[in-house]
């Protein structure tokens, strides 16, 4: 005669592939779905110690933990959703504590030291760019560049106050 666990290994072997099946078509996700089929059959190697499987009863109660673990993952998932909604509704959308403002202005400290190193020219061209917003074209007949060297200048100062912003963070 098969011991319990035997019998929930064959009803693993045989019945998987329509657990998964079933699972999947009730959450709509292969990954989950495989995840809980695990699920199925170690509750039932867990509760094989309190008393005999007959094999031919092992099937439905393998659909009946089935049914039971997708209720549980659908009640979760749901409780979860409302959660976020509820979070995403009732929760500040942005910050003003003093400790923002106090980050807020020592980031914008730094990029003004860093870009206090550039050398004048590019430093020029970078804060018509980032602060007036004026395009290449336009900064180039400001100062009398050419449009090309302008480019070139607010491509490398961008690049290097990025790479200092990112290290400040």
């Amino acid at each position: 005669m098969k011991n319990d666990h035997q019998i929930i290994t064959d009803a693993y072997l045989q019945l998987r592939p329509r657990v998964v099946r079933y699972i999947s078509l009730r959450v709509n996700d292969a990954d989950d779905a495989d995840d809980l089929a695990q699920d199925v059959f170690l509750k039932l190697l867990e509760h094989s110690s309190e008393g005999g499987f007959l094999p031919g009863q092992l099937r439905y109660l393998v659909f009946t933990v089935a049914r039971n673990v997708v209720n549980d993952y659908l009640r979760h998932h749901y409780v979860r959703r409302e959660a976020d909604r509820y979070m995403m509704d009732y929760l500040p959308k942005a910050d003003s504590s003093t400790e923002s403002s106090v980050i807020a202005a020592d980031l914008a400290e730094q990029e003004a030291r860093c870009i206090a190193s550039l050398s004048a020219k590019r430093r020029m061209v970078f804060e018509l760019r980032r602060f007036e917003g004026l395009s290449a074209a336009e900064i180039a007949s400001r100062l009398g560049l050419s449009p090309r060297t302008v480019e070139n200048h607010i491509f490398t100062a961008t690049g290097i106050v990025r790479r200092h912003m990112r290290a400040c963070i």
